[in-house]
C-alpha cells in the first residue's frame, strides 16, 4: 500500500511519535481539507512511500497514485527522488525555482544518501494531461521553445 505523509510528522513517527493518517486515503480531494492549514506554503513536503517504508519510490508508478496526488495538489506538484525508498512531493509554487530544487537534490543526494539508494539528481512532475511523469528541466525547455 503506498503512503502520503507530510515530512514533519512522517519524521516525528520516525522516533516514535504520532504518525499523520495516509493522505492517499483521504476521502476529501484537497489536501487543505485533508488535515493542513489553509495558510500552509508551498515548498512544505510530503514522503510518498509505502507502508514498510522498503523500496518505496516505486509507490509513484503505482496504479492511481499519482492521480490521486495531483488531486490533493491541484495547482501541481514537484517529485524529487529522495532515495530507492521514497520520493518527495512539493507543491508547485512560483517562488519555488527548479534550478535550486535540483540543486538541493543533488546536494542531499552526495551528502545524505548511499550511492547504491540514489534513483537521479533531477526534479519531475505528473503531466496530467499526458497521464505520466516527466522530467521538469525538458518541460521548461519545450515551454521556452513555444514562447519564441
Amino acid at each position: 500500500m503506498c503512503t502520503l505523509q507530510r515530512m514533519d510528522l512522517c519524521m516525528l513517527g520516525a522516533i516514535g511519535g504520532t504518525v499523520e493518517d495516509n493522505l492517499l486515503e483521504s476521502p476529501e480531494p484537497s489536501i487543505k481539507k485533508a488535515g493542513l492549514p489553509k495558510d500552509t506554503a508551498g515548498g512544505e513536503m510530503f514522503v510518498l512511500t509505502n507502508k514498510s517504508k522498503s523500496f518505496g519510490a516505486a509507490a509513484m508508478v503505482c496504479p492511481g497514485v499519482m492521480e490521486k496526488v495531483e488531486s490533493l495538489f491541484p495547482e501541481g506538484f514537484y517529485i524529487l527522488p529522495s532515495s530507492v525508498h521514497e520520493c518527495l512531493i512539493i507543491r508547485k509554487d512560483e517562488q519555488l525555482k527548479v534550478k535550486k530544487l535540483e540543486q538541493m537534490v543533488f546536494e542531499v543526494n552526495r551528502t545524505a544518501v548511499e550511492a547504491h539508494d540514489r534513483l537521479s539528481d533531477h526534479v519531475y512532475e505528473y503531466d496530467r494531461e499526458k497521464g505520466s511523469i516527466c522530467l521538469v528541466a525538458k518541460a521548461l525547455e519545450k515551454e521556452r521553445g513555444m514562447e519564441r
